[in-house]
């Protein structure tokens, strides 16, 4: 995540939270979780067919969050002195503890009903899924397959950056692309890892990378232009809903092409488009907005709870179509600040303190 300042982590830790000059991108963050919002309503909301939650479009939230995830991926490593051990050891402390947290009640669901896929625990808590082979496991958390690809990119990034330095945003873009171009042409492997690895979403990230590297070549016009793109484009994802479950796109090569031709390139469009104006304009974004984007990890993997919570009213009290749906929004948006504040920054902060600990004298005669 884009660093903040001390008085808003609680510690002199960098980062968990805004950016002064791109909040644009915090709440373009706080969007695309509630485009997610509005995707799991539908597809967990059974007969949710309320006029107000008709399409599953919002699965464009997680394209959003890679193109995102890339433009900071970059921001963080162009700092001077960034080295790829501490950009590896931050990102994983970053993402890992609280994603682990938030599975953990999954897991001991698992085991208590003897539930041992193997596979889909090594993917819930191991992000690589070297074992799959048709087709993609799913972690145990609902949203897991995003940090699966999450993590990937982490680790080949912070190897690019190890052999070349700033030279990976440019190096790493081509080199995902050319493997992309392989993997499509060539006879599909016995084993799953290759299509994981080089699937057309994984472009999203450097799509982002690419939109950091431009960056200064942004202007009002550019604000204008991409709003205009983003909006057009946002009707070819609402016609194009199918590219929604996740499970398809990642077993099919064509339809990950697809969307991360249509998606993708919206979320780039939005990218922009939110950079540009916070460049050329320097806008007061809404505070709630900031908050919800700084909150935007906690909004994004407390939605499987959210949906537990709502079957589990409707169990004893039934809910209409609509009353299950705004139940939904107001759990994952009622505890989602507090949740970040008081779980996922602590974590955060206590990972990074324990892995940029140097080893005392003491424990060095120790080994």
């Amino acid at each position: 995540m884009i660093p903040t300042t001390k008085a808003q982590t609680g510690s002199g830790l960098p980062p968990v939270g805004s950016s002064l000059r791109y909040q644009g991108i915090q709440c373009l963050r706080a969007v695309a979780a509630m485009l997610v919002i509005y995707d799991h309503i539908q597809s967990s909301m059974v007969n949710c067919t309320s006029r107000w939650f008709t399409n599953e479009f919002g699965g464009v939230g997680v394209d959003v969050f890679f193109v995102i995830s890339g433009f900071v991926i970059a921001l963080t490593a162009d700092k001077p002195g960034t080295r790829w051990a501490g950009f590896l050891r931050h990102r994983l402390a970053r993402v890992v503890p609280f994603y682990f947290a938030m599975s953990a009640y999954f897991l001991s669901f698992a085991l208590r009903h003897h539930y041992t896929d193997l596979r889909q625990v090594w993917n819930s808590f191991l992000f690589l899924p070297v074992f799959d082979r048709a087709t993609f496991t799913n972690p145990l958390h609902g949203s897991g397959w995003t940090l699966c690809f999450e993590v990937w990119f982490y680790l080949v990034f912070a190897a690019f950056l190890g052999f070349f330095g700033r030279r990976v945003r440019w190096m790493l873009p081509a080199f995902f692309a050319s493997g992309c171009l392989l993997v499509a042409v060539l006879p599909r492997s016995s084993s799953y890892f290759p299509t994981f690895a080089f699937h057309p979403l994984v472009l999203e990230f450097c799509a982002g990378i690419l939109v950091y590297q431009f960056r200064h070549h942004f202007r009002a016009k550019t604000a204008l232009v991409a709003t205009g793109i983003a909006a057009l484009m946002l009707l070819a994802v609402w016609r194009t809903e199918h590219l929604g479950y996740h499970i398809d796109v990642l077993a099919q090569t064509s339809l990950g092409l697809e969307r991360a031709g249509v998606w993708g390139l919206t979320a780039v469009a939005l990218v922009v488009a939110a950079v540009s104006i916070d460049q050329s304009f320097s806008p007061r974004w809404p505070r709630w907005l900031v908050s919800y984007g700084n909150a935007s990890y906690s909004l994004y993997l407390i939605q499987p709870y959210g949906i537990l919570f709502v079957w589990r009213v409707h169990s004893h009290v039934p809910l209409g179509n609509a009353w299950r749906g705004w139940l939904f929004v107001g759990f994952c948006l009622a505890l989602c600040l507090p949740l970040h504040r008081w779980v996922e920054v602590p974590l955060t902060n206590a990972a990074r303190r324990w892995l940029d600990r140097k080893p005392t004298r003491a424990s060095v005669m120790k080994t």
